[in-house]
């Protein structure tokens, strides 16, 4: 039996060693194949393969930590090397707004001394070593915050020739990741010097009012005042409180009767043009997603949304005193509507690259009174990497698309196509990927049930073998189509998933060499022991 089995394998050797020099090559480990010998070449299939995933892990080598306490001041282990802790020192460069970046520098050190960076963040008031990953490395000079560092505090660990061990001060940093405060409600106009004209209760708050967050590039006189100047921005009450004995009425002074969203809204400029905007902390090539509500207030007002790097741009930078630009690439969208009614609009952004605060601004255009200070109200706003919430009586749908079998990075932008219908209609079809993007969106569509269908597409040197979907949280079902309702005020979700299988190349050149024509059949694993099987084919001939 053994001698036996010494022969099948020394047989498998000899050809393997055959088809290698063939210049044969199979693309993906664990694929049976037939090669079959035909009078005009040789064709290769690929068999089903019987285990249902082939499942890799790896994991990092962590290197242990160098010793927490230094030697003694003055201690020298090695000539020419730093071991003295007192003499070195770390500060932090902010490279964010160049490179998205915090940057170790370490002085009292010399050229011959080995430096070992380790990257901690804050957690819970806890000093954490940060987990490398594929796009992670935290044992560099320099660890990009961009990525997911918004409002997180950052130090290093420097150890010199794995004897002296130096933290540097801790460093926060003070960007979002998305827009904040967006629908106005702070500070609240009920608490904060509030104004009144006709009924209406508003407040004109200046640049860095605690939980603002906006700010104006216009400086103006405050509201019944000549002589008090600011950069101030006006937020109104919108709702339907009490002041004394006083019920709080917009309509009047604003023509809108509430609020988008909450109780607040703004307006885009206060006693003087200007630009009003956030600063974000963003990663290049990531998709954001804006959003807001606009109405007019005299009549139809228009606005500009606005989105720029913030490198180039100047302390005194006011892009309202220069005119408007519609040519502008950064100009996102320009929006006019009327007064009385509160209208949603809604777009994309991907961050260019080398772009890692990106500012998402508003600029009036023209006023229906004739006065940019006048006009273009707006609430319920939204920037970042989350869709935003639908407004009232709409909803969202997101599709986002996976595959398995193939890495994702060998797939071309547009690889697949979903066709969305309500009822009979095609509202929409959407391709995807998108720059690397692989979700689509639909925002603020009718609520109701849609019919989502995916138009999938063969990947070189690949078979698609299954398609499935997942609606929401029930149960993954196969096929190419999935019913999903939308309902109001929400967001709902259908994942699809490909799998894929590997197919075999042939060399140009092959099916002129001269070799018996072998299949293999399967490779089993069998309680612990691997079997082989081979046959031989004979080798057609003309009858």
């Amino acid at each position: 039996m053994r001698r036996k089995l010494r022969r099948h394998l020394a047989f498998l050797m000899a050809v393997l060693m055959m088809l290698s020099l063939m210049g044969v090559q199979v693309l993906a480990e664990g694929v049976q194949v037939e090669a079959v010998q035909t009078t005009e070449g040789t064709d290769c299939t690929v068999l089903p393969e019987e285990t249902d995933a082939e499942e890799t892990s790896q994991s990092e080598m962590q290197k242990p930590d160098a010793k927490e306490s230094p030697p003694e001041s003055g201690v020298v282990t090695e000539e020419g090397k730093s071991t003295d802790s007192e003499k070195i020192s770390i500060a932090l460069k902010d490279e964010i707004l160049t490179k998205g970046s915090l940057t170790a520098e370490v002085s009292g050190t010399t050229e011959s001394d080995q430096i070992a960076y380790q990257w901690q963040v804050s957690e819970n008031g806890q000093w954490k070593d940060i987990e490398d990953t594929a796009t992670v490395d935290s044992r560099k000079q320099s660890y990009e915050v961009a990525r997911d560092g918004a409002q997180k505090t950052f130090r290093v660990k420097v150890t010199v020739n794995e004897a002296v061990t130096v933290y540097s001060s801790e460093y926060k940093v003070n960007y979002y990741d998305k827009l904040q405060n967006g629908s106005f409600e702070t500070p609240k106009v009920s608490d904060a010097g509030t104004l009144t004209y006709k009924n209406a209760h508003f407040i004109q708050v200046a640049n860095g009012t605690n939980d603002l967050y906006w700010k104006t590039t216009a400086k103006g006189a405050y509201f019944g005042s000549g002589t008090q100047r600011d950069y101030y921005i006006e937020i109104a009450d919108g709702s339907r409180s009490y002041y004394g004995n006083t019920v709080n009425d917009p309509k009047p002074v604003y023509n809108i009767s509430s609020a988008a969203q909450g109780n607040q809204f703004a307006e885009l400029n206060c006693e003087e043009p200007g630009a009003l905007y956030q600063d974000v902390l963003t990663e290049p090539g990531t998709v954001l997603h804006w959003g807001l509500e606009h109405a007019g207030r005299w009549g139809t007002d228009t606005m500009a949304v606005i989105i720029s790097d913030t490198k180039s741009m100047s302390s005194d930078w006011n892009p309202a005193g220069s005119g408007f630009d519609q040519s502008n690439p950064d100009v996102q969208a320009v929006l006019s509507d009327k007064t009385g009614k509160w209208t949603y609009h809604y777009g994309d952004y991907t961050v260019p690259a080398g772009q890692y605060v990106t500012r998402f601004y508003f600029v009036a255009v023209a006023a229906a009174n004739g006065n940019l200070s006048n006009g273009n109200l707006l609430d319920n706003i939204s920037f970042g990497k989350d869709l935003p919430n639908p407004p009232a009586k709409t909803g969202n749908l997101i599709i986002t698309k996976q595959v398995e079998g193939i890495a994702a990075s060998q797939i071309p932008d547009e690889s697949f196509t979903f066709q969305i219908k309500r009822g009979e209609e095609v509202i929409e079809e959407v391709q995807i990927p998108q720059n690397g993007q692989w979700s689509a969106s639909l925002q603020a569509v009718e609520p109701g049930e849609y019919t989502v269908t995916e138009i999938a597409q063969e990947q070189n040197n690949y078979r698609l073998e299954h398609t499935f979907y997942l609606v929401g949280q029930e149960s993954q079902a196969e096929g190419m189509t999935a019913r999903i309702d939308v309902t109001k005020e929400q967001t709902a979700t259908v994942t699809y998933t490909n799998q894929y299988q590997p197919l075999m190349v042939v060399p140009t050149g092959v099916e002129n060499r001269v070799l018996p024509t072998i299949l293999i059949e399967t490779i089993g694993i069998t309680g612990g022991a691997v079997f082989l099987f081979l046959r031989r084919k004979r080798k057609e001939t003309d009858s």
